[in-house]
């Protein structure tokens, strides 16, 4: 099997299938695996049918799975620098926060 021959929608069914065998291996139910993973068993069951899934609720699922390392092996974060530690990271998002400007009506007559 050549993944890049392949579709799109292909692959995400084959990360699906991937999902769901390593589900059974451990001997979970699909809610079972909702709960561990905090999902709704919908989303799972669409998930393993579609492929389709944010990829933040993929992470949880795998995360559930004990199977986070294998974005070790794609990302390989041990040769990135990564300069920013996690607080510096959260101090960053906070200052990204757009403060709400309110004008008053005279403000508004006064651009006419």
């Amino acid at each position: 099997m050549i993944i890049g021959l392949m579709t799109n929608e292909e692959i995400l069914k084959l990360i699906a299938l991937r999902v769901k065998n390593e589900r059974l291996v451990k001997r979970l139910s699909q809610k079972e695996l909702a709960i561990k993973a905090n999902l709704a068993l919908g989303t799972l069951q669409r998930f393993e049918q579609t492929g389709e899934i944010s990829f933040s609720k993929l992470i949880k699922i795998i995360r559930s799975l004990d199977r986070i390392n294998i974005f070790e092996t794609f990302f390989n974060f041990e040769d990135e620098d990564l300069t920013l530690s996690y607080a510096q990271f959260k101090e960053k998002e906070k200052k990204k926060v757009k403060k709400r400007v309110f004008r008053s009506k005279k403000d508004d007559l006064e651009l006419w």
